[in-house]
């Protein structure tokens, strides 16, 4: 009898796992529902769904940027594109079909080079879909398609979007190096050449910053480094400590001038500059008498330096910046993106940066801004700048941005062979219809 047990429980625990690996089977290696196909290629599809799903991204990185996408006008607004005017609805809805397009020549281009995905990377989606699930749908994956929805998506078009995409990482990685390995230093230059511009500025601030005084209205001078950090300096040579031998908050004794002031050593002490309630710095600015003055002497400055003659200018630097970082941090200039938009406090770069189009190396010019008055010198783009320590705050993103720039390109060699059901893309909602898509 004991035996007979044995062999039906052995039946039956089979039975079960059979009917577990069905139920998978079911829920997992079912149809995929991923909308109608927009784009084709060999056996590479795009569903019209996954366009809309990243159409709905594109318009949340506008809306971010400050791009009124819940105005009609915003929409109609006609920009020139490579000599041909279109509005910004057709311009973006190009641009996001195009990108499509490299979604479907990358996933290609991996069955091409026969490349697979690790278990780490499906893993990954998985738990990404999973944590999303659990933090925007409380678990619910009917209540997780429901949000997508709104995109025009569901959890399998999501998947399938996040897979395409770290497909294309594989891809990149292929032909380009986890790091940028395989990119030479010749395509780096070129691509630092053509993409961004170097200057040096002598800037003169229309405001200046408001030191630390004391209770007589004198400014205050504290250590700038070693033990005694942050510590009043005081003028132990010339000044006196009173009969008590005063002491102050960091336990130093306090010394005092003969007219009864406190004594601080101006030679080696550093003033602190004085700090609101929100931990920004104080700032006072100039009258227009001192404007005008101060524009005065910027334009004679900018007029006093010789065209390439690039010694002169770097005294001017050193005598009459306003700005620091430009002797102490940025000793190689700044070097910055001709095609990258700056927006808000940044917005003046934008203008420093259509000067110096117009100007050849050597060449020296004025440019105004909120913070003052820049006279700027233009200076050749050098080979290996990105590998100096004095510019690595310019060139973060370069390894990313040129691979970028250079999958874009390989891809483009395919794009023709993508085709596209006209019927499939009429059907397809406008992105000024679309919710901003942040977050999937």
């Amino acid at each position: 009898m004991k035996t007979e047990h044995r062999k039906t429980a052995v039946r039956l625990a089979a039975a079960v796992l059979s009917l577990l690996l069905l139920a998978a089977c079911f829920f997992g290696c079912g149809k995929k529902d991923l909308g109608k196909t927009l784009f084709t290629m060999e056996k590479e599809t795009f569903s019209v769904n996954m366009y809309e799903l990243l159409l709905a991204r594109m318009r949340a990185v506008l809306e971010q940027s400050g791009g009124a996408v819940d105005e009609d006008s915003f929409w109609r607004t006609v920009v020139n594109v490579n000599g041909k005017n279109m509005t910004y609805e057709e311009y973006y809805r190009t641009s996001v079909l195009e990108n499509c397009k490299t979604y479907v020549v990358a996933a290609y281009l991996f069955d091409k080079y026969g490349l697979t995905l690790s278990a780490d990377a499906t893993d990954r989606v998985e738990h990404d879909i999973e944590l999303l699930i659990d933090t925007d749908a409380d678990g619910s994956l009917s209540g997780f398609n429901k949000i997508l929805s709104a995109y025009g998506a569901n959890i399998d078009i999501l998947r399938e979007v996040y897979l395409t995409e770290k497909k294309i990482k594989a891809v990149q990685t292929y032909l380009y190096g986890a790091s940028g390995e395989l990119i030479s230093d010749s395509v780096k230059d070129a691509y630092v050449a053509e993409h961004f511009t170097r200057f040096k500025q002598v800037l003169l601030t229309t405001y200046y910053y408001v030191y630390e005084t004391d209770k007589n209205g004198d400014t205050i001078y504290y250590y700038s480094s070693g033990d005694k950090k942050d510590h009043v300096y005081y003028d132990t040579v010339n000044g006196k400590p009173d009969a008590a031998a005063t002491k102050d908050g960091k336990g130093d004794v306090i010394y005092y001038t003969e007219d009864g002031k406190i004594a601080y050593n101006k030679e080696k002490g550093t003033p602190a500059y004085k700090t609101d309630k929100d931990g920004k710095y104080v700032v006072e600015y100039y009258d227009k008498d001192q404007l005008a003055e101060l524009k005065k002497k910027a334009e004679g400055f900018a007029a006093s330096v010789a065209a390439g003659d690039y010694a002169a200018f770097e005294k001017l630097m050193t005598e009459n910046n306003d700005k620091e970082d430009a002797q102490t941090r940025y000793t190689e200039g700044y070097y910055l993106s001709k095609t990258d938009s700056y927006t808000g406090t940044s917005a003046y770069i934008g203008t420093i940066i259509k000067q110096l189009a117009a100007m050849q190396d050597g060449e020296c010019a004025m440019v105004e801004s909120d913070y003052g008055y820049h006279i700027i010198m233009k200076y050749p783009v050098e080979s290996g700048a990105y590998n100096k320590t004095a510019n690595e705050d310019f060139f973060t993103d370069l390894i990313s941005d040129i691979t970028e720039a250079l999958f874009l390109e390989e891809c483009a060699k395919y794009t023709d062979k993508v085709v596209t059901d006209e019927t499939v893309l009429a059907s397809a909602r406008s992105i000024k219809d679309l919710p901003s898509n942040r977050y999937y």
